[in-house]
C-alpha cells in the first residue's frame, strides 16, 4: 500500500491500534497509579511498532542499510513477543521459574538474533540465510513458552471457584493470545507472509484488547456510580454486585484497582478465605493478605470483620452510619493531601 511493502490487513489492524491508543492515553492520565493501564498502553505502542517495522521493512527502496532494516524487523518482534509475555505475568500473575520467565525470554531470542543472524549475514552476507539459521531457535522457544503459560493458566483456570467474574475471560484470553502469538517466528520460519503473520498475531491484540475493556468496564462501574447525583442514597440488595454507595465509598477511600477487586469479592462473598481470593484473582495469600492490610487501613477498618460490618449489614443502611463513613474518608483524605 502507498508504494510501500506494507499490506491491507497489517494496515487495518495498524489504525485499529492508534484508535486504542488515542482513547487509551487519556484513560491512563486520568490515573497514572494504575499500572494495569500503564501496562496495556505500552502493548500497544508495541504491537503499532511491531506492525510498522515489520510492514514497512526490509524495503531496498529506503535509503537504509538493509541489515539495520532487516534489525528493525525483527528487533520489533522480539521486544512484542518479550513485553506481550510480560504483559501476561503481569495482569494473570503468572509464576515465573528458572527457565520460564520475561529475562530468559528477552535474551534467548536476542543471542540468537545476534549470533543466527547478525553474524550469519557477516560471514555469508546472503539475508535469506541468515534469516534461515536464525529463525530455528525462536520457534523453539515460542513453543515452549506458548505450552508452559498455558498449562499454567490450564491450573489457574481449574481452581477457580466463582463463575460470573471479569477475571474468568482474562484467563481464556491469555490462552488465545499466547498461543497466536507464538505463531510468530513459525510463520516467518516457512516465508515472508506478511499477512499471516500480522494477521494472526494482530488477533493477540483484538483478544487482550477485548478482555481489558470487559474487565475495565467491571472497575468503571465504581467511578459512574460516582458520578450518579440522583438517587446516590438508593440501596438494592443484590447477591451479584456491590451496591452503588458502597462502591462510591470504596472509591472515595483512595483504593488502587486490584484493591478495589479484593474489596469487592471480600463483600460479594463474605465466606471466602484470602486463599479462595487468591485462587480467583491469580495472585498468592500473602499478596491478597497485604491488599486486605491496605484496604482496612483506607477505609479506616480495624480488620476483616470490621470492614465487612462497616460496609454491609443492617449498620452500614441507616443514613447516620453513611455520613459517619464518608466524613472518615473525606477527613481522612484531606489530611493527606495537606501533609
Amino acid at each position: 500500500m502507498f508504494g510501500t511493502e506494507l499490506k491491507l490487513t497489517t494496515f487495518i489492524f495498524t489504525c485499529i491500534e492508534l484508535i486504542v491508543l488515542f482513547f487509551q492515553l487519556p484513560n491512563y492520565l486520568s490515573r497514572r497509579q494504575d499500572k494495569s493501564r500503564f501496562r496495556f498502553l505500552i502493548l500497544i505502542i508495541a504491537f503499532i511498532f511491531y506492525n510498522l517495522c515489520s510492514g514497512l521493512l526490509p524495503d531496498e527502496r529506503i535509503p537504509i542499510h538493509i541489515l539495520a532494516q532487516n534489525i528493525l524487523a525483527f528487533g520489533s518482534g522480539i521486544i512484542l513477543a518479550t513485553y506481550y509475555f510480560y504483559y501476561l505475568v503481569q495482569e494473570l500473575n503468572i509464576s515465573q521459574e528458572k527457565l520460564f520467565n520475561t529475562k530468559v525470554l528477552f535474551w534467548s531470542l536476542v543471542l540468537s538474533f545476534g549470533v543466527g543472524f547478525i553474524l550469519t549475514y557477516f560471514i555469508t552476507g546472503s539475508i535469506a540465510i541468515s534469516k534461515r539459521n536464525f529463525i530455528f531457535l525462536p520457534v523453539l522457544i515460542s513453543i515452549y513458552f506458548c505450552i508452559t503459560t498455558v498449562k499454567f493458566l490450564s491450573k489457574k483456570r481449574k481452581k477457580q471457584k466463582l463463575e460470573e467474574t471479569p477475571f474468568k475471560l482474562m484467563i481464556y484470553s491469555g490462552y488465545i493470545g499466547i498461543i497466536f502469538m507464538a505463531t510468530m517466528p513459525i510463520v516467518v520460519f516457512f516465508g515472508d507472509y506478511q499477512t499471516i503473520n500480522n494477521g494472526l498475531v494482530n488477533i493477540s491484540f483484538v483478544i487482550t484488547f477485548y478482555a481489558y475493556t470487559k474487565y475495565y468496564l467491571f472497575q468503571s462501574k465504581v467511578e459512574y456510580n460516582l458520578l450518579k447525583k440522583a438517587g446516590f442514597l438508593g440501596i438494592k440488595e443484590t447477591t451479584n454486585e456491590l451496591n452503588e454507595l458502597q462502591s462510591a465509598l470504596l472509591e472515595k477511600s483512595g483504593l488502587t484497582s486490584r484493591e478495589l477487586d479484593i474489596a469487592y469479592l471480600i463483600l460479594k462473598n463474605k465466606n471466602m478465605t484470602y486463599e479462595d481470593i487468591a485462587q480467583e484473582t491469580f495472585i498468592t495469600p500473602k499478596t491478597v493478605s497485604k491488599h486486605a492490610s491496605n484496604i482496612y487501613k483506607k477505609t479506616e477498618s480495624n480488620n476483616k470483620k470490621d470492614f465487612i460490618e462497616k460496609f454491609s449489614g443492617e449498620n452500614f443502611k441507616s443514613e447516620s452510619s453513611v455520613d459517619s463513613i464518608e466524613n472518615q474518608l473525606i477527613n481522612k483524605n484531606t489530611y493527606e493531601t495537606r501533609t
